[in-house]
């Protein structure tokens, strides 16, 4: 799947910002590519995070958003010897990690001693941060010949410089054993049996109809999405596509209408549209568009734009509300400009959405609603679907820490509140201060919800 963002250069030269957590890619659930197997090299999905001793960390300080001593932590840091990097541990309540190469026992007593109520570990590492950037510009140097798309990056939170190539094939591994062996570093990739094969554009997919699609020039709209539920919003889109000739007729009684329009680079030129999925879990409807040449990077020189206009059969759809989006959900967040709020549900035969119930979400400055997993930040307020399946005890994970609060039966004034799913719409405010805490709103009613360092069990409605 195609991941729509920044667009980067062909040889991709990438330094990992140490946040893990924090925009860290997630576990798609790949498996060791077979090329590897009996090699010397690292597979990336085999890295893990350098392990801290868990006996260090406390249940608080509890730390919700970026409110850690961070500058001060550095900068008495950057005087020791072999000191090497700092960052957040979301998995560890976001407490600030200080890795030196040398001497950590020692540092760790300073650190205990120097901010005794601050959330700060210190952990050693083998390798020197200058080591790992010195092996990301050899391989960048080197590789800059042999492949025509890569990506190369030191991640310190695993103390290792990886490398990203599009698919992981004997010849690549022969060439890196060669000239790289017992280097610090890892090689990411998929299997090469997983590579896009070569064809038409589908015209049809489990639930959805293409209705028109076309390869237009930079002029043509890039990066954004749209929803039809009647004629006139059909035809206002079709026209919105600029795809040449007459809409084609849609039965809008059984299904909606979506647009997709991404632009392109000149090292991506090669996009398809594979499937559209419909996500019931994030309430999200996206578009699978794959680069049928497997680039890892693509250059941000965009020279033309693609226009996918598709019928989507109503029964498919989430309840309502939900976004149309051009990549899979990742963090809710971020409002982009490809997301398309839809306020209410649209599975009933020929229902309809009004001007006023379809959003461009970064225009309108409306925020995709979030649930479990997501994150935000502590000004303002976010609107946040929660699962009040088994009561409202257990509000979920907002920036990788679990909130709960004392009550747990739905209170009166959110019953009604209470979708098909078991969800109830609330707007959620989270504050560091005084205490870290997040209020929940609904119907004029606010819960409270503090941090816990347990997860609550799952719910087993």
């Amino acid at each position: 799947m195609m991941r729509f963002g920044p667009l980067f250069t062909a040889a991709l030269l990438v330094t990992l910002l140490a946040t893990p957590g924090l925009g860290a890619e997630e576990d798609l659930g790949r498996t060791r590519p077979p090329a590897l197997e009996g090699s010397s090299l690292t597979w990336c999905g085999d890295v893990q995070p350098i392990p801290i001793d868990p006996s260090l960390f406390r249940d608080t300080p509890v730390y919700v958003a970026n409110e850690q001593p961070t500058r001060e932590v550095k900068k008495w840091a950057e005087q020791q010897p072999g000191y090497e990097d700092i960052w957040i541990d979301r998995d560890h309540l976001g407490w600030l990690v200080v890795a030196f190469t040398q001497d950590v026992e020692a540092r760790q007593a300073d650190l205990q001693e120097r901010f005794p109520d601050d959330g700060v570990v210190a952990v050693e590492v083998q390798h020197p941060t200058k080591e790992l950037r010195a092996l990301q510009d050899r391989l960048t140097d080197e590789l800059r010949g042999s492949l025509d798309s890569f990506a190369v990056g030191v991640d310190v939170t695993s103390n290792i410089t990886d490398l990203s190539v599009p698919y992981v094939t004997e010849e690549i591994v022969a060439d890196l054993e060669a000239r790289f062996a017992g280097e610090p570093f890892c090689i990411d990739g998929l299997d090469p049996a997983e590579r896009p094969v070569a064809g038409p554009q589908p015209t049809e997919g489990d639930g959805w109809t293409m209705v028109g699609y076309e390869h237009k020039d930079a002029r043509g709209q890039n990066y954004r999405t749209g929803i039809a539920t009647n004629e006139a919003q059909y035809q206002r889109l079709w026209k919105r596509s600029g795809i040449e000739g007459g809409a084609p007729a849609v039965d809008l009684v059984e299904d909606v209408v979506l647009w997709f329009a991404v632009g392109h680079g000149s090292a991506c030129p090669n996009l398809r549209l594979d499937d559209v999925v419909v996500d019931l879990q994030t309430a999200t409807v996206y578009a699978d568009i794959v680069d049928v040449d497997g680039n890892v990077g693509c250059t941000d020189d965009l020279i033309g734009t693609y226009q996918y206009v598709v019928a989507l059969d109503r029964v498919r759809l989430p309840a309502g509300p939900f976004v149309v989006q051009l990549d899979a959900p990742r963090d809710r967040n971020d409002v982009s400009r490809d997301q398309t709020v839809v306020d209410i549900g649209l599975t009933a035969p020929g229902a309809t959405a009004t001007k006023g119930q379809i959003h461009a979400a970064a225009a309108a400055r409306v925020q995709p609603p979030g649930r479990s997993g997501t994150g935000v930040e502590t000004i303002g307020t976010s609107p946040y679907l929660m699962d009040v399946s088994c009561g409202i005890g257990y509000l979920g994970e907002v920036n990788d820490i679990d909130w709960i609060t004392d009550q747990s039966a739905v209170p009166e004034a959110w019953r009604s509140l209470v979708d098909s799913r078991g969800e109830v719409l609330v707007n959620i405010a989270l504050r560091a201060k005084p205490e870290p805490h997040i209020d929940a709103t609904a119907n004029g009613l606010t819960i409270r919800y503090l941090p816990t360092t347990q997860t609550p069990p799952p719910c087993e409605a």
